[in-house]
């Protein structure tokens, strides 16, 4: 990252903020009119979203061009998107967060009388 042109960084800078936008908004985690979320949002979902869009903002700048060196062997792309998806379900899959973070009860046992 130290070889890297500033319109490298620019472009980490907006892709984050676009990833951010949309993992944020569809999942609940940025409170908006067009969604509602059926779970609170949980402490831990705050930090996997900023590392998600931080993450993903610094993978797309990879692929702009810097010095050769840097770039000959890069990741690949079906890859991030498969992480990008993944991580939008971390942070804000309703039925994923409220099955794990319920109460579990105990089993109801038949009365013996």
């Amino acid at each position: 990252m130290r070889t890297w042109t500033p319109h490298q960084w620019v472009t980490a800078v907006a892709v984050a903020l676009v990833a951010g936008t949309a993992i944020g908004v569809p999942t609940g985690v940025v409170p908006t009119p067009f969604y509602t979320r059926m779970t609170p949002v949980l402490w831990w979902n705050y930090p996997v979203w900023v590392a998600s869009s931080l993450l993903m903002g610094l993978l797309v700048a990879t692929y702009m061009h810097g010095p050769q060196a840097a770039r000959a062997e890069g990741p690949r792309g079906r890859r991030a998107l498969l992480a990008g998806v993944l991580s939008a379900f971390a942070v804000g899959c309703p039925i994923c967060n409220k099955r794990r973070h319920q109460r579990r009860q105990p089993p109801v046992r038949p009365s013996s009388t």
